[in-house]
Order: C-alpha cells, then structure tokens, then sequence
C-alpha cells in the first residue's frame, strides 16, 4: 500500500502507518477515502502535511483532503482522514452566463468544462435536450450534476478523463435469490412511493384554440349585391357593402372565393379590432377559407365585414381602366368558429403509462385499480416516445430494494467477475414481493489492511440510485433560491411573506390602541365651541361646526382632509383628481420628474427621458438623442413584451435597416438592410411561408461574407421544393439510413427519373416483380472505377443470364444473313493473357479471348468501341453452327448416297462372285478340256508329222 500527500504549496511527502483506509464509489454518486495516520518517526515530514485542501495520491486517483479530525493517543497523535475525489473540485469552479433552448450533450459539457482541464468522451447516443432557461450562473458540479439529470446519463472517470455512457457497468446472467443464494448484511425495503400509474404532459401548444368544427352563417348584409352568373353567388363590386354576424368563441375564419379581380374585405370585431383580407389571386376562381381572428377571450362577439374596394397588389383593377374589384359572399355556414383548448388539447403531446406491476400492488379506492403517480410537466418534450421514455423513468413501480453484500457471498453466488464493478445490473428474486426485478451495484466499500490486500469489500445493490453530487448540487441550489428571499442582512423578504401573514400584520398593526372615555376624548376651542378635536378608539376627527362634521379626519379606513400643507409627504399610493406642482423627486433627491411646457422629462444625472404628444425621447448628458419613439422611428437596445407574442403591424412588409437611411422615401432599393437574429421564423397557421430574394437564399455564418471567405452552415427541413441543387464543394451529400428515393411531387410512391454522369454505390436494385433498365445510345461498360485514362480497365459482370432486346419492332433493314461466318471464325487469333487491372489489384489470374488491336486477327463484325459484342460474337457462332450443319447435312447426302452405291456394288460384286465361281468352275471344266484337246492337239499334231513325212 502506497500513498503520497502534496500539500498546496506543492510538498509531497510518502505517507507510512496508514491504518483502515476505506474506498467508496458509487455510481454517479460519492467517490471518497478515508484513513487513519499516525504522527511515527516514518511520518516526521509527511505527518505536517496531512491537512485540509491537501491531496492524497492513492492507486493513481487523485483524492483532496476535506475532513481532519485529529486526536491524542498518550504521547501520540493520529488524524482522521475523509478526502473526495478531486473532480468535486468542480464545485469551486464557477460558470458565468447561461445555456438555454435544445442543446446537444457535447454542447452543455463543453460549457460547463469550459477553463476547468477536464476532457471526455461520449460512447452512447444522447438525444438533444432543453436545458432549460437556468443552465449557467453556477458552480461546474451543480451544472454536471444538472446535465446528468437532464440527459439521463451516468459517467466512469479516469485521471481528468470523463467517459459518458447511458448506463455504466456490465449486465450478468446470473439470478440471485434472496435468503437462497445470498443473504443480506443490511437490508431496506420501501415500498411507500409506489405507484402503477403516471400521465405525463409536454411542452404547452403556442396557439390556445382550435376549430370547433362549427360553422354559422352570416346573419344580415346591406349594400348592393348581385347574383354573379358565372359563378351563381352572391357578389359586389360596391365599396361599403357589408354584412354582419354575431359568434361565440375565441375566433373564426372565413369561406369565400378568390379570383384575379378580388379586393379586400375588413373584419371589424367588437367595435375595436381590425382585419383585412385580400381575394386576389391570379387565377380565373377557386374556393379559399381564411382565417381571420383567432384568441379572442372566449365569449360572445359582434362582427362587421364591409368591402373597402381594391388591392393595391392586384394588377388587373390598379388602372381607372382596369375593371371594378369584387368580392364575394357565398351562402351557407361560411362562418368556422375557434373554440379555447382544453385539457389534453393545451398540449403539443401527452402520454400516459401504465406499470406491468399494476396487478402486483393494486389500488381498491381507485375505480381503475392503479394507484396514481403525481403528473409530469415538462415544457421541454414535444416527442411522445421522449416523454413516454421520461414517464417509465419517473415512475416508481417497484419497492426501493437496497442490500448490501459481502462481495465474497456475491461472487460465491455466481457473480462472474473477481471484482466488483460500478454499474453492473443484477437479476434479483425477492419472494416477499414475488418480484424479479433488476438490481445494480450502486455502490462498493473496500478496506485494506496495512500490506494493500483487500480485508473487507461490501456492495450495495439497488433498484434506485442516490448521488453525493446531487445532494451537494441540491444544497447549491436551495442556497441560491434562499439568497433570493433574504436581503443583505439575512431579513426575511417582505415580498415573500405569504398574504395571509400581510393582512394580520396590517389588521395588528391598525388596531394597537382603544380608548373609550365618553366617546373618547373631545378637545374644544375656548373661543369657538364649534371647533373641537375628538379622538376616540376610531380614530382622530378635527370639526368647525360642533361635531356635526369632521372634514379632516384620521380613522381606520385612511386621512381625509380639505387641505395638506407639507414640507415632506411620503406615501405609497397617491389618488387624485389634480396634482399640481412642479418636481416630483426620488428619495435621495437624485432623480426628478417635472412637467415642462407640453413635455414631462424624468431627468437623473443630466440624463432626460422626455415624454410628449409626438412621442418618447431618451436624452443623454450632453443633449444627444440615445432613444426615440415617434411615428417616425423606434430606437432602442431591445424590444421586448410581457405578452407571449409581439406584434409588428403593417399593411406590407417588416424591415430592418440601418438607422441613418430612415426615412427616406419608402422605395425598397433605397435602403442599407441590416441583419436580423432570432430562434427561429414562424409563418402563419395554415399558410406558407416566403422568403423573397432576387439573388440566393445563402444561409451562412453570422459574418455573412461573401466570396471565398463565405463559411456556409447546414440546413434541416422535411420537404425542399425548388429547381435545382448546386453544391459550392466537390462533392454533394445526402444522407440516410435506407433510401435515396426520388418519387413524385406528391410523396405517394411513385418513382420517377434520375440523370447524372455517374454513379457510385454498391448496388442498383429495382422494385419486386419489375425489369430494370440502363438507357443508352451506345453501350453498357463495366470499367474500373478510376477509368483509367490510358483506356478502361474492364471488371467482370455476374449474372444469372444475359438477354440482349432482339423484338423485329426495334430493328428495320432486315435481311438474311449468310455470310460465311466459319472462314472469319478460322482466321481468327485466340489468346491467353493477364488484365492489367487484375495485376494493379494484385491478382494473376490467366483469362483467355480474343485481342483487339496490333497484329492479332479479330473479325471487325464482332469488335463494339473498345470491347466485344457477345451478341455478335454469338450470332457468327450460330452462322457457323448454321454452315457445319449444312455441310453435314450435304455429307450426310453423299454418305446415304454412296452407301447405297456400296450397297448396289456390293450386290454386284456378290453375283459377280457368284458368276466368278460359276466361271471358276467352267474354268476348271474348260482347263480339263483345255488338257484334253491339249492331248489330243499333240496327237493330231503328231499324226501331222507323220503324214507330213509320208
């Protein structure tokens, strides 16, 4: 076991004879260590050091001494040590101004780490949140505190490393059973917060009514109308003609019809309040309901429309020439009422949820048996799976179940790790309750003996949480609330006292004295009886006539008297009918209001504020106008209501600009437009909105440069209408989750058409049960993706078979074709090879083809641009299928034929063996007559002779 102390001058000193140091961490709660030192030789130098602010370095945490307690011990000293983790030094970190609106997470930690040397790291997704309008003007830790609270979040800290997590620690597998598998050191079980069921409401609806969904018609009309014949309605082209009715509610709007001649009708509501309306547009006619008034106290209400002629925007009735405008008046309910919203309705959302423990702890006084939480109200939500999410996270639906463990019993139970960690969530059966419900280690105690080994690990596990942090916020902001009811000398704020308590002070305070002598006591003037003073228990009366009356008077009820004459008068409310004087000045004579002329000036210091028929004017010391309101000009630092909304009323449009063109002469091109900041631009209920350029719409940093130096920031919408999209970098972007879908104007899916140069992606996919098409006038290329500029390097294609459009409808000049395909077939080169881009991937993979270009033999019939045509290519194959089949149908003919020849030869041959054998054995016979006549020759030939020689 190792620890150091650094005191604050920047000493540090190793500490020995550290006895029971005990570690506590808890989730988002209290990070502490104590000990016990003792002041031995060993700690001669170090002992000194061990006091407040001090830091303590304990297994590479850093620890600040909050708590000293030291003591003797016969001839020794020892000191109780309690020190926190240095991040709550945050709490002496103060943050000046305030966040307000939605924030991100990184936007409030950035601001509330602001200057502190803190980092961190967000592994989770953290919705945006409104942080509300107080989130600043405090101390770092209130504010951490705060934003964990806000973005539900829980953290892990290293060294002056945060890391944010949703929920911090591991989820386990193992179940423990209460009283089976583990036993409890300490057990707390309540079960007295419970409930089933909680509704919650959202941020309340800017607008306070809504349409009724009844309409009325108007009830009477003067002046001059006409049945229109083109349109069978009610119309007028008279200035004057009005018509009139009466409604209850908060509001209505107005049916008519709106064409290229329309004027301008004015709604006047209750005698006060003005309207006006335009029926022009630039079309032949159409139905349009307008809505004219709306939260209007809810009552019941007069109303005169009166048609006041024509629109000076409508270019078809602004010449004398132009024909005369006309509005319209359609019969029937034209009238739609507005009603004030109620209950749900003021809401923008509300969800309501109800706790699957409902059977569990049912509720036998309530009709549908839940027991009832208290509401949620946050002005923040306007999601309602936000707030349903805050509901199930607000609502306590279980008992609060704390055990503490010895981790030893833990891990013997089955808990899989060595050692405990912060977070780690725990199915726990508890059977008194028969629940299963998840547990967390909340919170972990370690203690050591003197070589560093662990003697004693305990952990609490919990179905809630409680912080350290948040208790200490929580004191922050009770002070802060505290110091604004006290006054600088710890006084109870009298404006913060309840009423009741006011009007006992004040009743106590009128009534402290009664006197009842005869009536009181009367005082009477010796020289005139008639004047007597009379003081009594109600009051003191001064009379000139006897008693008879008391012209000045002092009772219970106030003073009354005909004349005070005063050198001071010092009051709170002064009510009368005429004041006249010439200073009225403040308590420390400092500030002075007169009347002067036709002017009333508050003046202080040299500095006026001037008040007159014309108008208000603040006047500096030196006689500078610093402020102004007249018809002319409103000048001020800021305008501001105490209304929800602030109106600026004009028959036109609202500009801003630069105070040294005013007033100029009302032409647009004649003013210095400055720029204009706010939340957010909101158009009327129903309508669109416009903004009205002749350049671009540029949405850019607050500097609005222009040129290179132009910082452009992003813009978020639903649904963008326009012509054309132009990116000012090299690339485009759109993002999204699935699909990039281009479909119809309407958004009901149906598909339209996309143009570009190229695409780059992974896939290209039509919908089920459809062809998918690849225009082009030239041909499909499958390349490498750089299309390489010494010519494509072209990729294979898979597929499950390819079909090339052969229908006679797409082909004209249709003749039959044989050429003889086999001779180009044949004097064609086939080669094996490498793809150039195969070997830059890496890859030798032999193909084998054909080659276009060089010497290589390539029929020019099948060569398409830089490629191969396969359909031409397979078409000379079936040409040459074609030719073989014709030569082997003509082989065939020759072979039939001469088979039958062989045949008939064969025949032949067969009887010309037969005759041969025939003649064979006639050869024999005529060989043996041949001898024989031989013979007999030689005999003749022989008697010859011998008759020769006789």
């Amino acid at each position: 076991m190792f620890l150091t102390v650094t005191d604050l001058t920047g000493i540090s000193e190793p500490l020995y004879d550290v006895k029971t140091p005990k570690r506590i961490e808890e989730v988002n709660g209290d990070y502490s260590l104590s000990f016990l030192i003792f002041n031995s030789d060993r700690n001669v130098h170090a002992y000194p050091l061990v006091k407040e602010e001090s830091l303590i370095e304990y297994k590479d945490v850093e620890y600040r001494i909050k708590n000293v307690v030291e003591q003797n011990i016969g001839e020794r000293s020892m000191k109780t040590i309690t020190a926190q983790h240095t991040m709550f030094d945050l709490i002496d970190h103060y943050v000046y101004g305030t966040l307000t609106g939605t924030k991100t997470f990184t936007q409030a930690l950035d601001f509330l780490f602001n200057g502190t040397g803190y980092t961190y790291t967000i592994t989770d997704i953290f919705p945006s949140e409104d942080v509300g309008e107080e989130f600043g003007n405090d101390n770092s830790l209130s504010l951490f505190q705060k934003s964990l609270e806000i973005y539900q979040a829980e953290y892990e800290i290293e060294g002056s490393h945060f890391t944010f997590r949703q929920q911090i620690g591991n989820q386990t597998d193992t179940q423990f059973r209460y009283k089976h598998n583990i036993k409890a050191i300490n057990k707390s079980s309540d079960s007295s917060g419970i409930s089933t069921y909680i509704k919650g409401y959202g941020k309340l609806k800017e607008e306070k009514d809504v349409l009724s969904g009844n309409s009325i018609p108007y009830s009477s009309r003067s002046g001059t109308y006409y049945t229109e014949p083109g349109l069978n309605q009610l119309a007028t082209e008279k200035v004057g003609a009005n018509f009139k009715f009466s409604f209850s509610g908060t509001g209505f709007n107005f049916k008519t019809i709106v064409t290229f001649l329309g004027g301008v009708w004015e709604f006047t509501i209750d005698g006060s309040q003005s309207v006006k309306i335009s029926t022009y547009e630039d079309v032949t006619s159409k139905d349009k309901t307008f809505e004219i008034i709306r939260g209007l106290e809810n009552k019941t209400h007069s109303v005169v429309a009166t048609f006041k002629g024509k629109d000076s925007k409508n270019p078809y009735t602004k010449l004398k020439s132009d024909p005369a405008p006309i509005v319209y008046l359609k019969s029937g309910n034209i009238i739609g009422l507005y009603r004030e919203l109620v209950g749900d309705e003021q809401y923008t959302v509300t969800a309501e949820y109800i706790s699957p423990n409902a059977s569990k702890f049912p509720n036998p006084f309530s009709e549908d048996g839940y027991k009832h939480a208290e509401p949620v109200y946050d002005e923040r939500v306007t999601s309602k799976t936000t707030l349903l999410n805050k509901l199930k996270k607000t609502i306590q639906d279980e008992p609060e179940l704390s055990l503490t463990v010895d981790f030893v019993d833990l891990r013997n139970a089955g808990y899989p790790y060595q050692h405990p960690n912060k977070g780690d969530e725990i199915l726990l059966i508890y059977e008194p309750m028969n629940l299963d419900m998840d547990v967390r280690i909340m919170r972990i105690e370690e203690e050591e003996d003197s070589n560093g080994n662990i003697v004693n690990c305990a952990v609490t596990l919990a179905n809630f949480g409680n912080s350290a942090s948040s208790v200490m916020t929580s004191f922050s902001q009770t002070t802060k609330r505290i110091s604004r009811i006290l006054t600088d000398d710890d006084k109870l704020k009298f404006d913060f006292l309840d009423e009741a308590v006011k009007r006992a002070t004040a009743a106590l305070q009128s009534a402290q004295t009664e006197l009842e002598f005869n009536n009181g006591i009367i005082a009477r003037e010796k020289t005139n009886p008639n004047e007597i003073v009379l003081f009594n228990s109600q009051g003191v009366g001064i009379s000139t006539d006897g008693g008879q009356t008391f012209r000045t008077a002092m009772t219970a009820e106030g003073f009354v008297a005909d004349a005070i004459t005063t050198g001071t008068l010092r009051a709170i409310i002064i009510e009368g009918v005429e004041i006249i004087g010439s200073i009225i000045r403040s308590a420390d004579e400092g500030t002075e209001f007169y009347v002067e002329g036709g002017n009333m000036i508050l003046s202080r210091n040299g500095r006026k504020v001037t008040v007159n028929p014309d108008g208000i004017y603040g006047i500096n010391s030196v006689g500078g106008t610093t402020f102004q309101a007249d018809r002319s000009l409103v000048t001020s630092a800021a305008l501001g209501t105490s209304n929800t909304n602030v109106y600026l009323a004009t028959d036109w449009e609202a500009r801003v600009v630069d105070l040294n063109t005013i007033p100029s002469d009302g032409s647009a091109e004649n003013y210095n437009y400055k720029p204009i900041r706010a939340l957010g631009l909101r158009f009327a209920p129903g309508a669109n909105g416009y903004i009205g350029t002749s350049g671009e719409l540029r949405i850019t940093d607050t500097q609005f440069a222009e040129g290179s130096d132009t910082v452009y920031r992003n813009l978020r919408a639903s649904t963008i209408f326009g012509t054309s999209f132009i990116t000012t970098t090299t690339n485009a972007y759109i993002g999204t989750d699935d699909e990039l879908r281009v479909v119809n104007k309407g958004l009901s899916g149906i598909y339209r058409n996309v143009r570009a140069n190229g695409y780059f992606g992974t896939f290209l996919t039509a919908d089920p049960d459809l062809y998918a098409y690849i225009g082009t006038d030239l041909g499909l290329r499958v390349t490498s993706r750089g299309l390489a500029s010494a010519g494509p390097v072209y990729r294979d294609v898979t597929a499950a078979s390819f079909s090339n459009g052969s229908r006679i409808e797409s082909k004209s000049d249709i003749v039959l074709w044989k050429e003889d395909a086999l001779s180009i077939i044949c004097e064609s080169n086939l080669a094996s090879y490498f793809l150039n881009g195969d070997i830059e991937q890496g890859r030798e993979i032999r193909k084998y083809g054909l080659v276009i270009g060089g010497e290589w033999k390539t029929p020019e019939q099948i060569i398409n641009g830089d490629g191969i045509d396969q359909y031409a290519m397979t078409t000379f194959s079936w040409r040459g299928l074609q030719q073989v089949n014709e030569t082997l149908k003509t082989h065939d003919t020759k072979i039939q034929s001469l088979t039958e020849t062989v045949e008939t030869q064969a025949a032949e041959i067969q009887s010309l063996s037969e005759t041969v054998e025939t003649q064979q054995l006639q050869l024999t016979d005529f060989a043996a007559l041949t001898e024989s006549l031989t013979s007999r020759l030689a005999e003749l030939e022989a008697r010859v002779a011998k008759l020769e020689a006789l």
